[in-house]
């Protein structure tokens, strides 16, 4: 593997998070696109779908197989996981751009499915603990995944469940996962060598992903 591919393997932050910040920025230009007049309607479902499952996934992607193989000591991504992440990633925003509802959400579940059996293959494989906060990384995964399957399928009396576990529940867990992790660490180093001397395992550096990102 050349040293190209090492460092995207190893780091697939650098791949996704630019990519995420333009699904962003498409997502929020759908409104100006209609206030404008450049389009006559609007979807209900775009703006709300594409900030979560492109947007977010986009950095949930990046973030999770750059850092959860480094906290837990376990392998980096390899190359297929990395081109069918970003296959199923941009599967997903194409379909969500042009409203192919079927393709972008059935894309979006095989992601969030991906992502994971990801997380839990390296778990599975750690010679470390994850912060405590990553409980809530698997959780935002299975309400991405079967918030994709009840937009395409929605319950009688409950057709907005599936849309409501995408854009609230997915939302509510990576923050609190990742937000809650890296918030201290980022804002303020003394509180966050406070918060690691509470913990029982071992004292982590802050710098693990924050040193390399950022």
């Amino acid at each position: 593997m050349s040293t190209t591919h090492h460092l995207i393997c190893s780091e697939p932050f650098r791949i996704f998070f630019p990519i995420g910040m333009v699904l962003g920025f498409i997502g929020v230009s759908h409104w100006g696109w209609y206030y404008s007049g450049i389009t006559e309607t609007y979807s209900c479902n775009y703006h709300g779908l594409m900030q979560i499952q492109g947007f977010e996934m986009a950095f949930v992607a990046g973030f999770s197989m750059t850092a959860l193989p480094r906290f837990l000591e376990s392998a980096p991504a390899s190359w297929w996981e990395f081109g069918l992440a970003l296959t199923l990633l941009l599967a997903t925003a194409a379909g969500l751009y042009f409203e192919d509802w079927w393709t972008a959400e059935t894309a979006s579940a095989l992601l969030a499915g991906f992502l994971l059996y990801f997380c839990l293959g390296r778990y599975a494989t750690r010679q470390d603990e994850p912060p405590p906060e990553f409980a809530l990384i698997p959780f935002g995964l299975l309400f991405a995944l079967t918030g994709a399957i009840l937009v395409l399928y929605p319950l009688d009396g409950f057709v907005k469940l599936g849309q409501r576990l995408v854009e609230q529940g997915t939302l509510l867990c990576f923050l609190l996962a990742y937000g809650s992790y890296l918030g201290p660490r980022l804002i303020h180093r003394k509180a966050a060598e406070e918060i690691e001397q509470t913990r029982s395992s071992p004292t982590r550096s802050y710098t693990i992903l924050t040193g390399s990102c950022f």
